[in-house]
């Protein structure tokens, strides 16, 4: 028995013509991730230190200081997420 799945656009599909990622794409994505991860979290680290310092409005440097924090935390999760491997 296949499933039939009704997309937006009104054209239906079964579940064997969906695009399923393989392991080599979740792993490609994987290896994307950290160097991004790690590059968006010293970006925004120098742009909080440099908003704190020159006098900026402080809800900018907040601003810089909370996608730090959502940015190691992100870290964090990847990290904790490829020891379970």
């Amino acid at each position: 028995m296949t499933a039939t799945l009704r997309s937006f656009d009104g054209m239906t599909t079964t579940t064997s013509e969906e695009h399923t990622m393989t392991d080599s794409d979740i792993a490609a994505r994987g290896r994307m991730t950290l160097p991004v991860l790690w590059s968006l979290l010293g970006v925004s680290a120098v742009c909080n230190m440099v908003t704190s310092t020159i006098g900026v409005n402080p809800l900018v440097g907040i601003g810089f200081g909370l996608l730090t924090l959502a940015l190691g935390g992100g870290l964090i999760a990847q990290y904790r997420k490829d020891r379970r491997r």
